[in-house]
């Protein structure tokens, strides 16, 4: 699986592919979000297909040691909760969204998935089942149908914060076009008004924040291999490739 992470310090927009930072945008502001989606754009339209693991989101902007940390440390301990990976270090700090689908934290009965964060952001499941979980890259991941199913975390809120993370573990093997792996739109002014991770095409990975698309730096990595499999490149934008090994 790939590790797709972006932070933003309330000015510039960093993003990261299996903890290296490939891009990196000068901006300000974003939409004041009231609610998550995973595997899903707004409830309607963007609905991914592929897996989805351990997705994450900050109330500040991580650095780039911990970013690589939480990469390295989800690299090496694939059969590990990511629960447990903050512990003894600072990615417990500014935490306001942990969903593991953790086998654990998946209640089938009333289709919800906990919020390992403690800030109780209990997730609600739309069209997924026990078919649906599959082995993950830290402990169990959830596979979404590209049709019907998502994950909404409602009354979630960055109300008066002017930094933010998201981190994901996600794979997928088809072409897919403005599929969202995670988004916090902002409801009262517009979908793109918040931030979110997603690919715009079969090619093309892309991430927004509050309108504002992130510019590739010239020198940051071009290159990032992952483990042994298909090909698959993944541009930043138009300007440059990212080419990624995926599993």
């Amino acid at each position: 699986m790939a590790h797709f992470c972006y932070t933003f310090d309330g000015s510039t927009l960093l993003i990261y592919v299996n903890g290296q930072n490939v891009s990196a945008t000068a901006t300000s502001g974003f939409g004041l979000p009231s609610t998550s989606f995973i595997g899903n754009r707004d409830g309607s339209s963007g609905k991914w297909e592929g897996d989805i693991d351990d997705v994450r989101i900050y109330n500040r902007a991580l650095s780039a040691t911990e970013v690589a940390y939480l990469y390295n440390s989800g690299a090496a301990q694939i059969a590990a909760s990511s629960a447990t990976l903050q512990n003894g270090t600072t990615l417990q700090n500014g935490l306001v969204g942990l969903w593991t689908f953790d086998g654990n934290d998946i209640n089938w009965t009333s289709e919800t998935v906990a919020d390992r964060s403690g800030q109780g952001n209990t997730g609600t499941l739309n069209g997924l089942n026990q078919r649906s979980a599959v082995g993950g890259h830290l402990g169990q991941a959830l596979s979404f149908d590209g049709s019907t199913s998502y994950v909404i975390n409602s009354g979630f809120s960055l109300l008066g914060k002017s930094a933010a993370t998201i981190s994901a573990w996600f794979k997928t093997s088809s072409g897919q076009t403005n599929k969202y792996i995670v988004s916090v739109p902002n409801n009262s002014s517009g979908g793109d008004n918040g931030f979110d991770l997603h690919l715009k095409d079969a090619t093309t990975l892309e991430s927004w924040l509050n309108t504002t698309k992130p510019t590739p730096d010239s020198t940051r990595p071009s290159t990032i291999r992952m483990a042994s499999g298909i090909t698959m490149s993944l541009p930043m934008t138009a300007l440059r490739r990212l080419s990624i090994l995926m599993e």
